[in-house]
């Protein structure tokens, strides 16, 4: 058996294993919609917050889709999970760029580091209408390295959702890149990947 073959399987039970974690969750957001569970506080009931995705369903779903480059905008000799802070490392022509990943379910908000905004590159996988909607199809931004003006329009808390940090990109022209991937058991497709506010 070649070793294309057997990197082929491999990967396939890697997309598969990340496809049925998520579905986990599905389940879960089903159950809470079935059962009319309350995941925020209101005057008459507690809230039982939905469970928060794993960080590292996200982090291998990206590591495989670039290692097998399926992604255009990130294309490395090498890439690797990082053992000095940051995500993962990708390795080409001897530079290394720290690519940082956040994802979001039904929520968008996400807390930012200085970690995460001093990155080359930050991953935001959006799970949301996957996981409420079953819709199969999972949306992925990547934002190359911030900008010192698009930082300094960040809230001090650095809590954010994906479309407040959208429309403070769009204001000044921040290029990131939106991609749209469908996943199944078997394996995950790149349906198409766009730029969006290209630098002129």
């Amino acid at each position: 058996m070649s070793k294309k073959v057997k990197e082929s399987k491999k990967t396939q039970y890697i997309y598969s294993v990340i496809y049925k974690s998520l579905n986990v969750y599905r389940e879960i957001q089903k159950y809470y919609n079935d059962n009319k569970i309350p995941d925020k506080s209101d005057l008459e009931n507690i809230s039982i917050p939905l469970p928060r995705l794993n960080s590292q369903i996200s982090e291998s779903l990206i590591y495989n889709l670039i290692d097998n480059d399926k992604i255009i905008s990130l294309k490395y000799d090498s890439i690797s999970f990082s053992i000095d802070g940051g995500d993962l490392v990708g390795i080409k022509n001897n530079r290394n760029d720290k690519i940082e990943i956040k994802s979001t379910g039904k929520s968008e908000f996400q807390y930012f580091s200085d970690k995460d905004i001093n990155a080359d590159f930050i991953v935001w996988v959006l799970f949301g209408d996957f996981i409420s909607n079953n819709d199969n199809k999972v949306t992925i931004i990547i934002i190359p390295k911030l900008s010192e003006k698009l930082k300094g329009m960040l809230p001090e808390s650095l809590k954010l959702t994906f479309s407040s940090l959208k429309n403070k990109m769009e204001a000044i022209n921040h290029p990131y890149n939106k991609l749209t991937l469908e996943m199944s058991d078997k394996k995950s497709k790149v349906l198409k990947e766009e730029k969006v506010n290209k630098k002129t």
